[in-house]
């Protein structure tokens, strides 16, 4: 197993915790107790002097485990038969998790999900989500290309939405959205590249989708530069207990800052929500 060279932010960590076992300051500099690197990677000193091995680590509710020799393990990691993924810092993955070699999801103890349904995808023996359908393999591919494993959820869906803004153009249409639309209007902006702003927020949706997020597509009318309102559609996100606006197509358009907003501060009003549309593969 891989072993990690350094872990961000350790020095804070181990101030903090020397902080509440009243430890002498100068502790923290010598690393004396808590995460210390190591020529061979970076482990953990107790209190007492010893080193955690061969167990699971909890700092500040961030999990960690460390092998038999007492080093902070990274990637896949099998522990008493169950596959873990630990980040390249350490911490252990939940959730939905994008790889390069493909979609993988780790519940909420940390171990990977295997031979199961999960969020509408069958999930095999060897942990990977398996869908034949030509929209999941794109939107797998272009995952693939745009994030790595070591990014934060935001920063791969902020890859996603920039993907598009960059990879994409405006191809006006005056067709009106019906029946089970999103996935066709998603693969052909995923695969052409052109289109309207129900394609823009259709093919981002499912990139978002395939991250492992709750995604809805939403079609309502918006402000017109000519006056009064013109149909549009935009994507919403949840994002902790609450959805959040995305419009690619807008900000691809007008340059505003459209990432991440509420119906509140999004930059151009009115914008009136109409229909939900649901996502999945």
């Amino acid at each position: 197993m891989k072993r990690m060279r350094k872990i961000a932010g350790c020095i804070a960590v181990c101030a903090a915790l020397c902080f509440c076992c009243k430890m002498p300051a100068e502790a923290v500099e010598l690393g004396l107790y808590g995460f210390v690197q190591q020529e061979n990677g970076v482990m953990w000193r107790n209190y007492d002097g010893t080193w955690l091995k061969d167990s699971w680590l909890d700092v500040f509710g961030l999990k960690y485990h460390l092998d038999s020799n007492g080093y902070i393990q990274v990637g896949m990691t099998q522990v008493e038969g169950k596959t873990y993924y630990l980040y390249p810092e350490g911490t252990m993955a939940t959730g939905w998790l994008q790889l390069p070699d493909g979609l993988y999801f780790f519940n909420a103890d940390g171990t990977m999900a295997v031979d199961t349904v999960v969020g509408g995808y069958e999930i095999g023996s060897d942990g990977k989500a398996v869908s034949n359908s030509p929209l999941s393999q794109v939107v797998n591919t272009v995952i693939a290309a745009v994030t790595t494993p070591e990014m934060t959820n935001d920063e791969k869906l902020r890859a996603c939405y920039q993907y598009i803004i960059d990879n994409c153009s405006y191809k006006r249409t005056y067709d009106t959205p019906a029946g089970d639309w999103t996935g066709t209007y998603a693969l052909e902006m995923l695969t052409t590249g052109k289109g309207n702003c129900y394609r823009y927020a259709a093919g981002f949706a499912y990139l978002a989708k395939g991250l492992g997020y709750d995604v809805k597509v939403v079609t309502g009318t918006i402000s017109a530069a000519r006056g009064g309102v013109t149909p549009h559609g935009w994507v919403e996100i949840k994002i902790g207990d609450g959805w959040y606006i995305f419009d690619a197509e807008m900000q691809d358009a007008k340059g505003y800052d459209m990432y991440c907003k509420t119906y509140k501060n999004y930059p151009v009003k009115p914008l009136n929500k109409g229909t939900e549309w649901s996502v999945s593969f």
